[in-house]
């Protein structure tokens, strides 16, 4: 948990390059981890007036609050957050392409709801506030725009490469080795059964078509479940 608050505050700073907030978005072949904070981004604003460390702060969160994969963060739109109930409407993925990022349905085909804790809530309607207020200056219509969009088009959102390349910035940054952007997934997984969330709400949460695969691919982390049900047979034997 402390590690993904580390990261979650070094996006906010390190995502993103000073030669535009994101550069375009696009894919890039290379870069060069710093040691230091070479970009000078905050949470608060960049020179374009817009919040690209709370849109990576956002990310992160979304990550490894609702299982959610990469490319299914990438594909929210805004009209797929109901604020009202704090849910969030899982419906499409972004992928890489042959000819850049391709949107599509999700692995399972239908959408997946999750309910949204406050904190979430809290950073999305900062995130909303700042995107319309952009969205206005350039005659869009904000709910019909990407959550993640690309600061000089925000019609189009950010590439999905583009932003496991930033991630690792951000990993180097706050000093976080052998993580994954992926395992944002797996965490919210083993934290949900460390903390004795049933089987079916995990498997429901991460979106995944059947129970099977969850517990399939997450068998290791359930031996805990075994020894407490032991313990609990005792006490009502015990009781009886």
């Amino acid at each position: 948990g402390d590690e993904i608050d580390c990261v979650s505050s070094s996006c906010a700073s390190s995502w993103f390059s000073p030669s535009g907030c994101g550069d375009d978005g696009a894919d890039r072949s290379g870069f060069d981890r710093p040691s230091t904070n070479p970009f000078g981004w905050n949470r608060q604003s960049n020179s374009h007036g817009d919040s690209c460390g709370l849109g990576s702060m956002l990310f992160v969160r979304l990550a490894a609050t609702t299982g959610a994969r990469r490319g299914e963060i990438l594909a929210l739109s805004w009209v797929d957050i109901d604020f009202g109930n704090r849910r969030v409407r899982l419906v499409h993925g972004i992928v890489e392409g042959a000819g850049g990022p391709v949107r599509q349905e999700r692995k399972t085909k239908n959408a997946n709801c999750i309910d949204l804790d406050e904190d979430t809530i809290a950073l999305l309607l900062e995130h909303h506030g700042r995107c319309r207020i952009a969205a206005d200056a350039r005659r869009l219509v904000v709910d019909q725009l990407p959550l993640f969009g690309k600061p000089s088009d925000m019609t189009r959102p950010w590439a999905p490469n583009w932003v496991t390349k930033k991630f690792a910035v951000a990993l180097d940054y706050a000093g976080v080795a052998h993580f994954r952007l992926h395992d944002l997934r797996h965490f919210v997984a083993t934290q949900m059964f460390a903390a004795g969330v049933a089987l079916p709400v995990v498997s429901a949460r991460l979106g995944h078509a059947r129970v099977s695969t969850t517990l399939n691919v997450y068998a290791a982390s359930m031996p805990a479940w075994d020894r407490a049900a032991a313990e609990t047979l005792s006490s009502l034997l015990r009781a009886s």
